[in-house]
C-alpha cells in the first residue's frame, strides 16, 4: 500500500487546502468510510462497482495519472465492471485530482452534471 504521503511530492496544494479537508471530515459518514476503507480492505471491492454498472445511470470515473494511493491500471477493472463510465484520465494529479488540477477536472464536472 503506498503512503499516502507521497501521493503530493511533485504537488503543491493551495493553502487552505488543509482546511478544506478538514471541512469534508465533517460530513455525516466521511471519517466512518475513511476509517471502514482503512480497517477492511478484504473481499471483492468489485461488487458495488458491478452493481452500479448493471444501472442504467450515467457515471463519470476520474483518475490521476500519477495517483499512488490506486494506481491508474485499476481503472480498467474498474471500468469493465461499469461499461457506462465516462473515464477521464486527469493529467499530472494523484489521488486529489480535484485539489490538484481543478482546472481539467471542473469542465468535465460541468458537462456531466449538465447532462439530460
Amino acid at each position: 500500500m503506498a503512503d499516502s504521503k507521497d501521493e503530493f511530492k511533485d504537488y503543491m496544494p493551495s493553502s487552505d487546502w488543509h482546511e478544506r479537508y478538514l471541512d469534508m471530515m465533517t460530513y455525516q459518514g466521511f471519517r466512518r468510510a475513511l476509517l471502514a476503507t482503512l480497517r477492511d480492505m478484504s473481499g471483492d471491492p468489485f461488487v458495488e462497482y458491478r452493481q452500479l454498472g448493471q444501472l442504467n445511470c450515467p457515471v463519470m470515473l476520474l483518475w490521476g495519472d500519477k495517483d499512488t494511493t490506486v494506481p491508474v491500471e485499476n481503472a480498467r477493472r474498474v471500468y469493465a465492471a461499469i461499461p457506462q463510465t465516462q473515464f477521464h484520465l486527469i493529467p499530472g494529479a494523484g489521488h486529489e485530482s480535484i485539489y490538484e488540477r481543478p482546472e481539467v477536472v471542473n469542465p468535465f464536472l460541468i458537462t456531466f452534471l449538465n447532462q439530460p
